[in-house]
C-alpha cells in the first residue's frame, strides 16, 4: 500500500513540474501600434504607426519595416536598415530604447496598441 502511495506521490510531481515549465508565455505584439519615438530622449518626438504582423514581420507608416521577436515580455523589432528598437510588453502598452545603425545615436520609444489585427 505504501509504493502505490509513492507512486502516486512521484506521479503527481512530475506533472506538478511539467506544468510548471509550461507557465513560460511569450507576450503577443501582433497588431497595430501608434508609437512615438524620441531621439536623443529630449522631448522632440515624431508618430507613427508600427503594423505588426503573425510570424516576425512589421511594418511602418513611413514604409520601413523588418523583424521582430518576443522573449517573454522582451521585444526587439530591427529595422531592415539595422535600426533596433528594445523594450518591454506589457498588454497593450510597451515602450524602451533605440539604437540607430551606423550612428550609434540612441532614444526612447513608447506604443500603444490600437487594434489586435495589422
Amino acid at each position: 500500500m505504501k509504493k502505490i502511495g509513492l507512486i502516486i506521490l512521484v506521479v503527481a510531481m512530475a506533472f506538478g513540474l511539467a506544468g510548471c515549465a509550461k507557465d513560460h508565455h511569450d507576450a503577443d505584439p501582433v497588431g497595430t501600434w501608434v508609437i512615438s519615438w524620441d531621439w536623443e530622449c529630449d522631448g522632440t518626438a515624431g508618430l507613427t504607426l508600427w503594423h505588426i504582423y503573425t510570424g516576425g514581420s512589421f511594418i511602418d507608416d513611413f514604409g520601413g519595416g523588418g523583424t521582430w521577436a518576443v522573449d517573454r515580455s522582451d521585444i526587439t523589432l530591427t529595422y531592415d536598415s539595422g535600426n533596433i528598437y528594445g523594450g518591454t510588453v506589457d498588454g497593450d502598452s510597451m515602450d524602451g530604447t533605440m539604437i540607430q545603425a551606423g550612428t550609434g545615436r540612441s532614444g526612447c520609444w513608447a506604443a500603444e496598441r490600437s487594434s489586435h489585427t495589422p
